[in-house]
């Protein structure tokens, strides 16, 4: 969590999930102040339109797909900041909250991969039809138009194409490529700095995707996440994890990715 918040702002956090002990919430709701407000959401009960329809794999879990439930689960709002959890926040994250969307769906930073590696060209233009490949957005960090995504029914358009299009490479952040693409405000990279591979010092937050600095401990930018877990309850037991076994998993899944963008890729015509 970010020390860089402004005392004139009141930051509400609604933590959505389906399994969090009562003594891991308690711990997390010692961060309760006057300018910060927790709340938990248990969705257990609004995934289960989606039961049986969810495509996991490897380290993708049902959580990925929390974030497709948000416009309708908060009807009174019109916009929201999504976060994932693996992320160190280190600006004051109103900031990026602030930044105007009314013209778009979504607002969210290029994704890192297709940024830096050609290889995924033709699954972002031939399988997601995106005019560029360097256009495909990562949904862990992401402004929500709320209003607009009611407006064009999102939920339900996300359904549709989950029985009738089966992505296999980011799960549902193939679908927000594909829904929202033209009405993305495509934002600086610093607000969405991959973990492993921004070399920059002016990152605003950084984002541990595939590799983990609990399980690679000398990964980039790891150093961020550490200042910031030894200040908290959990310190002892994420540094307890096992390593070898999560960097095999780390590896494999970027492999993964290579190799299913290509089989993707392969299956599409060339027209």
């Amino acid at each position: 969590m970010s020390k860089k918040i402004n005392k004139s702002n009141i930051y509400n956090l609604r933590i959505l999930y389906t399994n969090i002990t009562k003594e891991n919430q308690k711990e997390i709701m010692k961060y309760k102040n006057e300018n910060i407000v927790i709340e938990f959401v248990n969705v257990s009960e609004s995934l289960k339109k989606l039961e049986g329809k969810l495509l996991i794999r490897d380290y993708y879990s049902n959580a990925t797909y929390y974030r497709i439930l948000i416009p309708n689960l908060y009807p009174q709002y019109e916009k929201v900041l999504y976060l994932d959890s693996d992320i160190v926040i280190l600006d004051d994250i109103a900031k990026l909250y602030n930044v105007n969307i009314n013209n778009y769906l979504i607002g969210a930073v290029s994704e890192h991969w297709f940024r830096n590696y050609s290889e995924f060209k033709d699954y972002g233009e031939k399988v997601i039809g995106l005019k560029s490949y360097k256009k495909y957005i990562n949904a862990g960090i992401m402004l929500m138009n709320l209003q607009k995504l009611r407006d064009i029914q999102f939920e339900d358009k996300f359904l549709h194409l989950l029985e009738t299009v089966k992505y296999r490479f980011a799960q549902d952040q193939d679908y927000f490529n594909r829904i929202c693409k033209g009405n993305i405000k495509y934002l600086k990279e610093y607000w969405n700095a991959s973990g492993y591979l921004y070399s920059k010092s002016n990152a605003k937050i950084i984002h541990y995707t595939i590799f983990k600095p609990w399980l690679f401990k000398d990964m980039p930018n790891s150093k961020y996440f550490w200042n910031i877990a030894k200040e908290t309850a959990f310190y002892d037991y994420i540094a307890s994890l096992p390593d070898e076994e999560g960097k095999l998993k780390g590896e494999n899944s970027l492999a993964e990715f290579r190799r299913i963008s290509q089989y993707e890729s392969n299956c599409v015509g060339n027209g």
